[in-house]
């Protein structure tokens, strides 16, 4: 269990976004085995807005079906309980992230790279539900977008400071504030109630060997983490991967490997990037 103390944390950022309340329900009846199809559905048509987007990404290149989903009733099906949550938890955070400065956008790009490449790896490496890592590699970052809307005025010199520098968030994060964006992520997994799960990936994702959970989970997502860097979609230029990154250990493959299994997929990486 991830126990931090958010004092700090409140005083500094105040209030963190909630979901919207659809997806909260949607999310709710996901996670009972007992809801009916049809009730799904009922509550999804109901948002048309939400309702394009979820038709709009099964029937991209995301999904690469040969034909056409048209009904919300056909999206669910395809899709099942799992996946629909997490696509449902990824247009919500879209909502939030996307829109706003230069800033938001390098941080929207580069958590949609994150999340495709931990989906890819996980696929490769059959760990987990690549949906749900999917998910994992979208809100790794997710503090970041919080500290850049709610405190810009501190927050964008210090991504000034990385850009410039290279010096990692972390460091100078923790000079600045107190605490890290990892931090600020938990406390807004907890508060959306997402699982244990996605809060170690969160928390741990820099660091995966502290994690005592889902440890696999987690060096997926620090991988993809760095290989988004390594493809220019980061903060961080001409970024490397040492060999002796602790994750590729963890997940048991070299650097040689993982680099052809981005360079094999860059293509598609970067088709799917413009899908959301």
């Amino acid at each position: 269990m991830i126990e931090i103390d958010i004092k700090d944390i409140i005083k500094t950022i105040g209030s963190l976004p909630p979901l919207p309340q659809i997806s909260i329900k949607l999310i709710q009846m996901l996670n009972n085995p007992d809801t009916k199809v049809g009730d799904l559905v009922e509550l999804i048509k109901m948002e048309q807005a939400l309702t394009v987007d979820i038709l709009k990404i099964v029937n991209s290149p995301y999904y690469g079906l040969r034909k056409e989903v048209i009904s919300i009733r056909q999206a669910v099906n395809y899709l099942g309980f799992v996946n629909l949550k997490s696509l449902i938890i990824a247009l919500s955070t879209k909502k939030f992230m996307q829109k706003g400065d230069k800033y938001d956008i390098l941080l929207w790009r580069h958590s949609v790279s994150v999340a495709l490449i931990s989906k890819i790896i996980t696929e490769k490496l059959n760990i987990y539900n690549a949906e749900e890592m999917f998910v994992a590699g979208l809100l790794h970052d997710i503090g970041k977008v919080v500290l850049n809307k709610n405190i810009p005025d501190t927050y964008k010199p210090i991504m000034d400071e990385v850009m410039m520098t290279g010096i990692s968030f972390e460091e100078i994060e923790k000079k600045v504030l107190g605490f890290t964006h990892a931090a600020v992520g938990l406390f807004l997994v907890q508060e959306w109630n997402l699982g244990e799960r996605l809060k170690n990936v969160v928390f741990y994702h820099h660091n995966p060997p502290l994690a005592s959970e889902f440890i696999q989970e987690t060096a997926v997502v620090n991988l993809a983490d760095k290989l988004s860097n390594y493809n220019g979609f980061g903060f961080y230029k001409n970024f490397d991967i040492s060999p002796e990154t602790p994750a590729l250990n963890i997940l048991n493959i070299s650097k040689d490997q993982l680099i052809r299994i981005n360079d094999e997929n860059i293509d598609k990486i970067k088709e799917e990037m413009e899908v959301f």
